[in-house]
Parts: structure tokens; sequence; C-alpha cells
């Protein structure tokens, strides 16, 4: 039997640097054998759609990211999604089931974005505080280019 290759999606705001300790404790595994790719929401918001596949109305890009690099593996990947990873895993699998053979999320929280009445999530504050550091970002970069 062929080993199921496994995607390691960290949260967002992180690299895939985050799920390296989780990637060595893999690699020591008895199932040994398996690609481990690791990767993060950011290097998949980055990724251009190749449109091979069909997009889903209303996907994120995302999830359209993942969608892409499950392909290249032609289907029957595991993927193990920490925090926001874990919820763009979920939304990528709903939307294309074909894709993935295994899932496992790590923190994915029920609510995103901490509110009035409710401690889990992050606080809109930070959100905001992230939000400007990607638009700001975004425009070094384009006066760069």
């Amino acid at each position: 039997m062929k080993a199921l290759p496994l995607i390691l999606i960290a949260g967002w705001g992180h690299t895939g640097e985050a799920m390296l300790r989780l990637k060595e404790a893999l690699d020591g595994h008895p199932m040994d054998g398996h690609p481990i790719q690791v990767t993060s929401t950011g290097e998949l918001w980055q990724t251009q759609s190749s449109g091979a596949l069909p997009r889903a109305p209303g996907l994120s890009r995302y999830a359209l990211g993942l969608r892409d690099l499950l392909a290249t593996f032609g289907g029957r990947v595991g993927v193990i999604g920490w925090s926001m990873g874990g919820i763009v895993a979920l939304e990528t699998a709903r939307e294309y089931p074909g894709l993935l053979q295994r899932l496992v999320i790590i923190s994915g929280t029920a609510r995103f974005r901490a509110g009035n009445d409710a401690l889990p999530g992050v606080s809109t504050s930070i959100l905001r505080a992230r939000s400007e550091e990607r638009r700001v970002g975004k425009e070094c970069r384009s006066r760069r280019s």
C-alpha cells in the first residue's frame, strides 16, 4: 500500500516553521515513509490558482490554494491543520471531499473572532492590527515592483 502523503498547515500569522516540530515527530513514527509537506495559510493565500479544477462559489483564496496543493498529489492526502489552517482544511474538504482522505484539526476555534460575550477566538483589536500590517506590506511590495 502506498504511503499517504501528509500536508501540515500552520495557522494565520504563522509560517510553516510552526509545524516543524510536529513534522519531526511524525518523521520518526512507525508509519514513516510518507511524504510530509509543511505550509501555512499565508503561503496558501499567495498561491495563484491554476484554474485546473472548477471553483466553488464563495470559496476563500486560502481554500483555493489548498485545493490546488492537494490536486498536485492526485487526491488521497492526509491534512493536519492547526488553528486557521484547520478551518481552511474544513472549507476545502467541504467543497472537494475527493481530494482528502484524512483530516485532523488542531485547535480550530468554533469562533475565530472573540466577541463581547465569548472569550474563544482572537480579539478584534489584534485582527485589525494584523489586517493593517497586511495592507501596508502589500502596498510596500507593489511600490517596489
